[in-house]
């Protein structure tokens, strides 16, 4: 894949094109744009003399803070209490690795650091990793679509959950933005006040938004003091929309009964359909 050797960010294949590498160029780096080629030339090599020393120095260290990582992942992924990799993962690939190939390499193993408090650093530092990689490709796109939520978790805290849609490497991207805790009430001006700190703090503004999904809430849509009417003020010309999902349920409590023999038939059938072509694909 292409790779900048400026900043190291990977480009899509699509980018080759000289139009979108130039793009890339005077978007990001900006004050380099009028470095001739062999300045770029240089940097390409100073990279590959690094690599090739840094690639001499890797060390059981390094390796074991990868396997952190990995292992971290993997408990945040499975939603295990992160102790799971001191009490389960760690001794099972311990038992694995001495007896297919000794108790040297088992010695290895026991350095990588699972403990509780470590896996937790580790998801945390890969949590603002993400963040700051999805915060840049918004403020690349210079413009982006919101799909807003709030509800209620399972031990009664409300969640403000916001979804963000822009367009990098002239994909679509579909990416959860944030969750936000509201900590007292759950009014349009708190939904409002806790997001607009959000996007403050990560360096965009409402002038960007063109667009809010929501879920029909008085809170979110109220003409007054809801959600959508504080962005208007800030930004007049944002498109709102009501989430289909949303509207589906909505009319799905009041449909009339022959009307939802149907739906309910389709929906069974649909299932069938379902089912039917994932046997036919297992046997081919």
């Amino acid at each position: 894949m292409p790779l900048c050797v400026i900043c190291g960010d990977k480009l899509a294949n699509e980018a080759m094109v000289p139009n979108k590498l130039k793009r890339h160029l005077t978007l990001k780096h900006n004050h380099l744009a009028n470095k001739p080629r062999s300045y770029f030339e240089g940097l390409l090599s100073e990279q590959k003399q690094q690599s090739a020393m840094l690639s001499k120095k890797v060390k059981v260290a390094d390796k074991a803070q990868e396997a952190s990582y990995l292992v971290a992942e993997l408990v945040v992924k499975s939603m295990k209490p992160h102790t799971i990799a001191e009490t389960l993962i760690l001794p099972a690939c311990s038992a694995i690795v001495k007896t297919m190939f000794g108790g040297e390499a088992e010695k290895e193993v026991r350095k990588i650091p699972v403990s509780d408090s470590t896996i937790s650093r580790r998801i945390h530092d890969m949590s603002a990793d993400i963040e700051e990689t999805v915060c840049t490709s918004v403020k690349e796109s210079e413009m982006f679509a919101l799909q807003v939520d709030e509800s209620t978790d399972i031990g009664g805290m409300a969640q403000l959950l916001i979804f963000v849609r822009y367009i990098h490497d002239v994909k679509i991207v579909n990416q959860i933005f944030c969750c936000k805790e509201l900590k007292e009430t759950t009014t349009g001006n708190d939904i409002f006040s806790t997001f607009s700190e959000y996007l403050k703090s990560v360096g965009l503004t409402w002038q960007s938004c063109v667009g809010i999904c929501t879920d029909g809430a008085p809170a979110i849509i109220g003409s007054i003091k809801g959600f959508v009417s504080l962005v208007k003020r800030e930004n007049s010309s944002v498109i709102t929309t009501h989430c289909f999902l949303h509207r589906e349920v909505l009319v799905a409590k009041t449909i009339s009964n022959d009307l939802k023999s149907v739906l309910e038939k389709s929906c069974k059938n649909g299932e069938l359909y379902k089912k039917s072509t994932a046997e036919v694909a297992s046997v081919y």
